[in-house]
């Protein structure tokens, strides 16, 4: 029977979706096999909206501290880095559950090795980018899980994202200046 064109896909992750990508199958899948990079990059997509590609290329240096606030710095400052677009250049703050979960830790082991690259076991894809090998693991993950389907996929955390901050009532133009879409 042909697909009906009323029928809505649901791109973003429902919070019992969210329950499980984030639960104790990722530390599985990641901390646990020393694979940091799984756990961090879905982490820190999930609380922040941020492209995986945007993740995936962080360097040490673009977590920082700003009058008092640990933010990541999003942007194309090395010619490894690309953001999609102008309005992609943008330096937000990061979640207090990611500060909770240790993100900072990590991070200091990483410094600790002389890494410039928060996920340093990512190779870069010409066409692709950095987030390709986290992107093929997420779509497998989420079969796993028993929640792939058309529409839900690494990038569905952004459209979770606004759409938590809309039903939260955010202001528009900080939902949009958070996930890096120009606003005119």
């Amino acid at each position: 029977e042909p697909i009906r064109k009323t029928e809505k896909v649901e791109k973003h992750f429902t919070d019992q979706e969210l329950n499980l990508i984030l639960g104790d199958k990722l530390t599985v899948e990641s901390l646990a096999i020393n694979k940091p990079e799984r756990y961090w990059a879905t982490f820190i997509s999930a609380y922040s909206g941020a492209r995986l590609n945007e993740v995936c290329q962080l360097n040490v240096s673009d977590i920082e501290k700003i009058d008092g606030i640990w933010a990541i710095n999003l942007n194309s400052d090395s010619e490894d880095k690309s953001v999609k677009t102008e309005a992609g250049n943008r330096i937000i703050p990061l979640h207090p559950k990611l500060l909770n979960l240790g993100l900072l830790d990590y991070m200091k082991q990483i410094m600790d090795q002389n890494y410039h690259k928060l996920f340093p076991n990512l190779k870069r894809m010409r066409s692709t980018g950095y987030g390709t090998m986290i992107s093929r693991w997420f779509r497998k993950y989420l079969i796993r899980l028993g929640i792939k389907q058309k529409g839900k996929n690494f990038h569905s955390f952004r459209h979770t994202v606004v759409n938590k901050l809309t039903t939260a009532q955010v202001y528009e133009p900080f939902i949009r200046e958070l996930v890096g879409h120009s606003h005119g």
